[in-house]
Parts: structure tokens; C-alpha cells; sequence
């Protein structure tokens, strides 16, 4: 359909601020490789705006994706589905090396720094890729600006009736 359109790399102009549940801050850099009918996710995190040093983890997620129509919500969007295939978890902080040890994600005996496969056991806020397969979204395109739907505070968008009703902060289109 129009997936062509989206195909292309896409980063967060600036670290993007997300409130914690426990009223502390983390600061997410999402970077995003659409080709026609793939996706891949770099997902970090720091814990503060500025300093390399702050990094706290890395994800990445993988999968396919189909653009499904046009949003009858949200004008000039696409509704779209992503599919998870892989996760891969890399810890940049030791006090995450305990969270993932006891519950049980990846292969344990984690280490900082060193990516893992996630994809059959979750870690953190990302399920197993058989609990949690696909997500309905939303994309749109304004020349060198996309835009996905903005997620949910629960992060739940696991069926058709959780797909966002508007966008979340722009990402900038990279070479």
C-alpha cells in the first residue's frame, strides 16, 4: 500500500522526557529504519537530557509491518500494524543487572553493556514476542517529519481498538 512513503531512517530531534511512575524522568532517543515492509526500533534511554554517561539501556525491536488504511481518527495518518519478531535488551546501568536477573529475562547472568535476545522471556516493559506479536498504529508523513500515534500510558496497543487517536512528538528524517 503506501508503506514506500514511510521507508527511510527516523530519530528524535532531542531527547524526549518521559515521567516515571515513581515521579523521576528518563530521557528516550527513539530511531526508527522503515524499508517497505520492515521495521527496526533503537530504543534509548538516559537519566538526565545531556550526558552520554547517563545512558541506561538499549533496545531493539524488529519485525515486520503493513500499513492497514487510512485513519478515520487522526487526519492525513496512516493505520498501520507492526509485528515483533526480535528483541535484544542491552543494559548500560548495574542496577538494572538485578532486575533482569530475578525476572528471569533473556538467557541470564547479564552483564552491563552486552546485548541479549529478549524475545521468548521480555524484559522490563516489553513482553514476550508470543504474548505480545503486533501493534496498531499510526504514521504520518510531512516532508522530512514523521509522526507515529502517541502511546498510551498503560503502553498497551496490542489490539485494534488500543490504536492511538493522536500523534506523538515528531522524529526528524536522517541520511
Amino acid at each position: 500500500m503506501a508503506s514506500e512513503r514511510y521507508a527511510g531512517r527516523w530519530v528524535s530531534p532531542s531527547r524526549e522526557p518521559m515521567h516515571n511512575a515513581d515521579g523521576s524522568t528518563a530521557y528516550l532517543v527513539r530511531d526508527f529504519t522503515l524499508t517497505r515492509d520492515r521495521w527496526t526500533l533503537e530504543l534509548s534511554a538516559y537519566g538526565d537530557n545531556t550526558s552520554e554517561q547517563s545512558k541506561l539501556f538499549t533496545a531493539k525491536v524488529e519485525g515486520p509491518y503493513a500499513v492497514t488504511g487510512s485513519s478515520s481518527k487522526v487526519s492525513g495518518a496512516d493505520e498501520v500494524e507492526f509485528g515483533f519478531e526480535r528483541i535484544h535488551f542491552t543494559p548500560h546501568a548495574d542496577f538494572f543487572i538485578g532486575m533482569l536477573n530475578g525476572a528471569g529475562a533473556g538467557r541470564g547472568n547479564w552483564k552491563v553493556h552486552e546485548a541479549q535476545d529478549v524475545s521468548a522471556t521480555g524484559a522490563l516493559f516489553f513482553a514476550p514476542t508470543s504474548k505480545y506479536s503486533r501493534e496498531y498504529d499510526l504514521l504520518k508523513r510531512d516532508g522530512d517529519t514523521l509522526y507515529f500515534g502517541k502511546r498510551p500510558a498503560d503502553n498497551n496497543m496490542g489490539s485494534p481498538d488500543r490504536r492511538p487517536q493522536a500523534l506523538a512528538p515528531p522524529l526528524a528524517r536522517r541520511s
